[in-house]
């Protein structure tokens, strides 16, 4: 497994879990990730 993979990989669920001034900085990072992933399958 690469550490990218390991890296990227917080789940809803997990940031949920997260205190509420975390919780909008590991979404951002979520959608940032999901949003390279779709430009990279283009």
């Amino acid at each position: 497994m690469s550490m990218e993979s390991e890296r990227e990989a917080m789940t809803v669920e997990q940031i949920n879990e997260l205190p509420l001034e975390q919780r909008a900085a590991a979404f951002a990072v979520l959608e940032r990730e999901l949003r390279e992933k779709l430009d990279d399958q283009r």
